[in-house]
């Protein structure tokens, strides 16, 4: 009701330099078929979590990660 913002979605995007925006459901299989999917999800998991904490007003955030990687961000001073 009060339209404050309290969360937000992560949503991976790649820009390769010659093909231009390359949409995760080209990139996504390919990484999993390869087996590079949990280092990605590392990856955004880890990117996400940094520019997170350093905002201002602390806001929820959500990620899809691969099955088998759950993980959760820390608050800052919890020694994650």
């Amino acid at each position: 009701m009060t339209r404050d913002i309290i969360g937000l979605e992560v949503l991976l995007r790649w820009h390769h330099p010659t093909r231009g925006m390359v949409p995760p459901a080209q990139f996504i299989p390919i990484a999993d078929k390869n087996g590079f999917i949990h280092e990605l999800g590392d990856w955004v998991l880890r990117t996400a979590c940094q520019q997170a904490a350093g905002w201002e007003n602390p806001l929820k955030i959500v990620v899809n990660v691969a099955p088998g990687q759950p993980r959760q961000c820390q608050p800052r001073g919890t020694g994650a």
